[in-house]
């Protein structure tokens, strides 16, 4: 019925270094009252695959992100056909970042080349099937949240270190 229910419980989720799919989860379940040794963590290398976990029974409870519902994202399931315990703050779907080694012009041309494959799907048939609907410029506000959750739960994590960008 809700979050403090999963005490005892098996939880799916993606991977220890995902925050939709573990960081922001698990900080969820704390938040809420359940510490991380409360529950058994099943990791299951991925959001699709963690959800059929939930639905074939293997765990109670899966943190899965939310574009997994969504149909321009390739999402077959609907949301309203689950009980949705917990949402977190927003993060960042996927990040597309460049090794520090690329001059900053590349680094600008790469960035504007993503920025402009909204407008540009109705070129290419093919892009309008793909995966990506589009990219955003990085909000570090959002970044930041990202940071500090991983600081909370794990320590030591490079993610957590403000150099991460």
């Amino acid at each position: 019925q809700n979050v403090k229910d999963l005490k005892g419980k098996k939880v799916g989720f993606v991977d220890f270094n995902s925050a939709s799919g573990y960081v922001f989860p698990k900080l969820a379940l704390r938040e809420a009252g359940v510490e991380p040794k409360e529950v058994t963590d099943v990791f299951c290398r991925s959001h699709p695959e963690t959800l059929k976990a939930l639905e074939s029974g293997q765990v109670d409870a899966a943190a899965v992100y939310e574009l997994l519902f969504h149909p321009a994202s390739g999402g077959t399931k609907k949301l309203e056909d689950y009980r949705v315990l917990a949402t977190t703050d927003p993060i960042p779907a996927e990040a597309i970042v460049a090794t520090s080694r690329i001059s900053q012009a590349d680094a600008d041309k790469v960035r504007d080349l993503l920025l402009s494959f909204h407008a540009r799907r109705s070129e290419k048939p093919l892009w309008k099937e793909g995966r990506y609907i589009g990219f955003i410029p990085a909000d570090p506000f959002v970044l930041a949240g990202v940071r500090r959750s991983y600081r909370r739960l794990i320590p030591d994590s490079p993610a957590a270190t403000p150099e991460t960008r």
